[in-house]
């Protein structure tokens, strides 16, 4: 039986579609109940019915249907007659045109038995860009019972592709010579189509923004983008997550919908389904409902995302719970008035992570649910632009503006675009960025000068020109950060390949994503799953002959699971052989040589294991790292340091090896509820440095050369959060070297839209180190203490703005005197961000940092400028 997904429409007018004495007039807004409808199929199709007025300056109220059918796809319109008696009737006749002409649909009539019958219009006419009327004698409808007819509508299959079609004045004329139109009795029945499965989202949108906003805690971000990386359908939905914050329990990142006009209905509910791609991370899922009354009703899921392949998950509605967040109410979850939905992620402690995961067909289940008011529309903002399509391909993009204040730089302004094109053809899809940044006049226009250019004089005396002047204007600058070539769902063994501009994250141990940018990488990957094993292959393309190459194996077992990572890297340099021995004297050659430069192998394997009920978690991991250097290399103003030249071979090449060894158990809710207690035992060698670490400088400094542990306890209750973190670090390259770090907070999340924390962290070190493969190093003898105190507020006005402050202090002390800085200085800094949703397609916000240094000379003057500045941005995404 086909799955039908029908959509709400933005007005429902029946004088629109001329039925003569039906003449009833109804907008979505103010009614429930109607006997028109709309439909579509769950596999990528996009349909979306309304009335216009603009179509043609002569008819009003055109009915307009907007589609692009996908393979196997189906959509339609359609009114409900219960019952209504056409045996009499000779024809049924309308006006149609096209978009382009030629467009293939049908018309179709029901009886009271669910016996249909479809006609293909052209068999009557040839559709055209002009209007003609169509005329079907009824005679053609005989196989039905016409005395009974309980629908009729217009529907199109996957052979009428993407297009428009406008129709007008629908009437059904009587045998009688002047064939009046039949007058049909104004209390038309209007039933409400009944469904046990309603799609809530099915993610098929070229901009997950046209539908979602983005709200975040603390000073984490999300960015989310449409994906071919899907389980079903045309599109599925990516969430790129980094989780930033000062508080001991974490943070979150959400994915908002409202209904900010009349709310959804599903009466009849009895639960959910979603499909989620994780990225193996010990974050949580959760999905929030809230009713007219504000009340908040969260289902959590802190397993799924430990998953790297498709999961489906069930969410019964009598596992929600009343959010601590939540606005005061009755209680009772008010399916008859839900307003909106959020898809969450939550970090569970303080650590600054990023990851990616992937969500698709989220569906409710129930009885007898309204399939047109349990569906939120389509497009709910005022503001759409909505840019044209051409043949299968989809187009959205960005426009982001940003005027920023530095010390450093003064006044700059940003403007950039980004157009994003996105195509599918079966289960293969392509998508490419084109981006660029204005430039003024000053930036384009260069002079050139060439005094060998020789001046001719003629006749003509042109006063202040010199031919040897050239003066010449270029575009702005632009750039393709994607290209991308993808392939999906060929089996379950090969669900998946990409080549291209390949984003993925593994830990942070092995494998993350570059910290500059949207660039990505250049190769391909893999995808698929053998039974309970899952795994995901990887190719990346360097400068000259080096690459990279990898692998993730994930078994999964009924409470445990294992994870296996392989990589390597090798790198290579260019060299120019200047002179080579011709028998007994040398020659010069100008051919060039390819050498290797260095090598980097990096296995690891985790092991997850959960007892009772998931409520204990044990993690383990080991590893190893082999590093060889083989040569010296240098860079030009033509090759820059990501394009080597060789240097010299070293005499004695170098060869590292050390490993890493982490071993941890966690607790939730097991002595008693909103409990939380971690312990972390790590050993990870001074020489255990992956070249795709996450952060490398970051990775040096907090995770590399240690041997440690780390002990955490968290309570939530009733809105209350507070949390204690204790750190012990001894360093290998030298025992006397050491980290000791306490960190405890306290906050109150949800009170009204607001959330509230006070934390602090004491942090005693010495440590002498400078990492010979990244940036980090320390300040000659880093012997202190440093104590760092913020107070951090977050509150949500309301739908459309949100505000955060945070006033933070910092008190540095040098245990051993240092004669340059002196023994002691003191800090703090001022942090106002607010921001003005427009709708979830305009965002507007501005930024205020200032930061005072106890010691003038040690603030930071390079990009990225973080701390002091004036900052507004406008971003516009369609």
């Amino acid at each position: 039986m086909k799955k039908l997904y029908f959509l709400i429409l933005s007005a429902l007018m029946l004088s629109g579609v001329y039925l003569y004495a039906a003449t009833a007039e109804a907008g979505f807004e103010t009614v429930r109940n109607t006997n028109i409808f709309q439909y579509k199929d769950d596999v990528g199709s996009d349909f979306v019915a309304s009335f216009s007025d603009n179509v043609d300056p002569e008819r009003t109220k055109v009915l307009v249907m907007k589609y692009a059918m996908a393979q196997k796809g189906y959509a339609g319109w359609g009114m409900f007659l219960k019952g209504k008696d056409l045996s009499n009737i000779g024809n049924v006749s309308f006006f149609v045109k096209g978009m382009k002409g030629s467009e293939i649909f049908y018309l179709s009539l029901k009886d009271k038995d669910d016996k249909e019958k479809k006609i293909v219009i052209n068999t009557y006419a040839n559709v055209t860009r002009v209007w003609q009327m169509v005329k079907i004698p009824m005679t053609d409808f005989a196989d039905i019972d016409l005395k009974h007819i309980t629908s009729f509508g217009f529907s199109l299959d996957s052979a009428a592709g993407q297009g428009e079609l406008y129709i007008n004045e629908i009437q059904f004329n009587t045998v009688t010579n002047s064939e009046e139109a039949v007058i049909l009795d104004q209390d038309v029945a209007q039933p409400t189509l009944r469904s046990n499965r309603v799609i809530i989202d099915g993610f098929e949108r070229p901009s997950p923004n046209d539908f979602y906003s983005v709200r975040t805690g603390d000073y984490s971000t999300l960015e989310l983008k449409a994906t071919r990386m899907l389980h079903d359908g045309d599109y599925a939905m990516e969430m790129d997550y980094l989780f930033q914050t000062q508080n001991p329990w974490g943070s979150w990142v959400s994915a908002h919908w409202e209904a900010y006009t009349t709310p959804v209905d599903w009466t009849g509910l009895e639960y959910f389904k979603i499909w989620i791609k994780g990225d193996g991370s010990n974050n949580v899922f959760n999905y929030n409902i809230f009713d007219a009354e504000g009340e908040l009703w969260t289902f959590q899921d802190a397993e799924v995302l430990k998953n790297t392949n498709w999961t489906q998950i069930t969410m019964p509605l009598t596992q929600f719970k009343l959010s601590t967040q939540s606005k005061p109410g009755n209680k009772v979850i008010d399916l008859a008035k839900i307003r909106g939905f959020e898809i969450s992620i939550l970090s569970l402690d303080r650590e600054k992570t990023s990851g990616i995961i992937f969500v698709d067909q989220l569906y409710a289940v129930g009885k007898s649910m309204s399939a047109i008011w349990a569906t939120p529309p389509s497009v709910v903002e005022k503001l759409r632009i909505t840019f044209p399509t051409v043949g299968n391909v989809d187009f959205s993009g960005l426009i982001y503006t940003e005027f920023l204040n530095t010390p450093e730089r003064n006044e700059q302004l940003t403007h950039y675009g980004k157009l994003i094109a996105s195509a599918k053809v079966d289960e293969f899809s392509a998508r490419m960025e084109i981006g660029s940044e204005s430039q003024e006049f000053g930036q384009s226009v260069y002079s050139t000068y060439n005094p060998n250019t020789i001046t001719t004089v003629s006749s003509v005396t042109y006063i202040g020109y010199d031919s040897r002047l050239n003066v010449s204007a270029q575009p702005p600058k632009a750039n393709v950060p994607l290209i991308q070539v993808m392939g999906n769902n060929f089996s379950r063994e090969f669900s998946n390949f990409t080549i291209g501009n390949i984003f993925f994250e593994y830990t942070k141990y092995t494998f993350a994503s570059p910290i500059l940018g949207n660039w990505g990488y250049k190769g391909a990957t893999a995808e698929g799953d053998i039974d309970n094993l899952n795994y995901h292959a990887f190719y990346i393309k360097h400068t000259y002959d080096g690459n990279s190459i990898g692998s993730r194996l994930t078994y999964y077992g009924s409470d445990w699971k294992m994870v296996g990572y392989a990589l390597n890297d090798c790198t290579s340099g260019l060299m120019e052989n200047t002179a080579v021995p011709s028998n007994t004297s040398m020659v010069n050659n100008s051919e060039w040589q390819i050498k290797p430069v260095s090598n980097d192998t990096v296995y690891n394997l985790e092991f997850w294991k959960w007892f009772l009920e998931k409520k204990v978690q044990i993690q383990a991991i080991a590893g190893m790292e082999k590093y060889s250097d083989y040569a010296t290399t240098y860079s030009t103003t033509t090759l820059p340091l990501i394009q080597p030249l060789y240097n010299v071979a070293l005499p004695n090449p170098l060869y590292e090896f050390d490993r890493l060894m982490v071993g941890r158990i966690e607790t939730n809710n097991l002595f008693w509820k909103g409990l939380r207690l971690a312990y972390e035992n790590r050993y990870i060698g001074t020489l255990y440095k992956p070249t795709y670490r996450w952060e490398p400088a970051y990775f040096d400094d907090v995770y590399s050369d240690q041997k440690a542990y780390d002990f955490s306890v968290t309570q939530k209750y009733k809105g209350f959060q507070t949390s204690v973190e204790f750190e012990d670090v001894t360093r290998l390259t030298n025992s006397s070297y050491y980290r000791n770090r306490t960190n405890w907070g306290i906050g109150y999340y949800g009170f009204d839209g607001l959330d509230v924390a006070f934390n602090s962290q004491v942090k005693y070190q010495k440590y002498n180190y400078d990492s010979p493969r990244s940036m980090f190093s320390t300040y000659g003898d880093d012997f202190k203490r440093e104590q760092i105190n913020e107070i951090f507020v977050r509150t949500q006005f309301s739908r459309k703005i949100a505000a955060w402050f945070s006033v933070k202090s910092i008190e540095t002390e040098w245990l051993a005197p240092r004669a340059d800085a002196g023994d002691r200085f003191m800090g703090n800094s001022l942090f106002v961000k607010l921001e003005y949703n427009y709708n979830s397609n305009t965002k507007f916000s501005g930024e205020y940092m200032t930061t005072k240094y106890g010691i003038d000379y040690w603030e930071p003057k390079t990009w990225p400028y973080d701390d002091n500045y004036l900052k507004f941005c406008f971003s516009l995404s369609f």
